[in-house]
């Protein structure tokens, strides 16, 4: 597999960045994996794929994966339209706040893809997302979202704030096998949720089931 992992020091990043402006086209047959790096202590590094034109993207499996430090975040983006085609997609925020993971970009994204899970971190701002400015296509085996702070069982909660796990994008069209959607536990005004977001045009969504949600009150209301 290929693996682009940030170091451990401050602005230790890894990337793969295409300037120009024409398409990006990656190929990785047995797999990739991004992964923030810095520390907890407060070093910052970050592993990005980037397009300033389109971008495509084969894969076996591909893995985005936030880490300790404060803005330790893996992402995955294009200036032009995205497509992503392969195995299995997971989106993992970190522990650092602002740890995120994530894919997008302001034109159109059309994702053919095995099973997808995205699960925010356990700390403030580590959200997880998919999106898009323009029209979104997701096509999935299954698709699990899960936010931060969710599976909590014994009160008092902890609160995890805005550590959402997102797809969201224009004229959308989301279909998969088992959906499930997990919403965290959040703050007031600062919410954790499991959310599939379309911001215009018209909506499909379709499953050939969908999981009971499994829901949180935010913390303070």
């Amino acid at each position: 597999n290929a693996t682009l992992t940030a170091g451990t020091g401050h602005g230790a990043n890894a990337s793969i960045e295409y300037t120009g402006t024409g398409q990006q086209w990656l190929n990785y047959a047995s797999g990739l994996a991004l992964a923030g790096g810095g520390t907890a202590g407060g070093n910052t590094a970050v592993a990005r794929i980037s397009s300033a034109g389109s971008q495509s993207l084969d894969f076996g499996s591909l893995t985005l994966t936030g880490s300790a430090g404060p803005g330790a975040s893996a992402t995955i983006y294009a200036s032009g339209t995205q497509t992503l085609a392969g195995g299995n997609v997971t989106l993992s925020g970190g522990a650092g706040t602002d740890a995120i993971a994530r894919i997008n970009t302001p034109m159109g994204q059309t994702l053919y893809i095995g099973s997808l899970s995205l699960s925010a971190g356990p700390s403030a701002g580590s959200y997880v997302k998919i999106d898009s400015g323009m029209n979104q296509y997701v096509s999935a085996g299954n698709i699990t979202l899960t936010a931060g702070g969710a599976g909590q069982t014994v009160e008092p909660f902890v609160a995890v704030p805005n550590a959402s796990a997102i797809i969201e994008g224009h004229s959308q069209t989301i279909s998969s096998g088992t959906m499930t959607l997990n919403g965290g536990a959040g703050a007031s005004g600062s919410t954790s949720d499991a959310i599939i977001r379309n911001l215009s045009g018209s909506q499909s969504v379709s499953a050939s089931s969908i999981a009971p949600l499994k829901m949180f009150t935010p913390i303070g209301t």
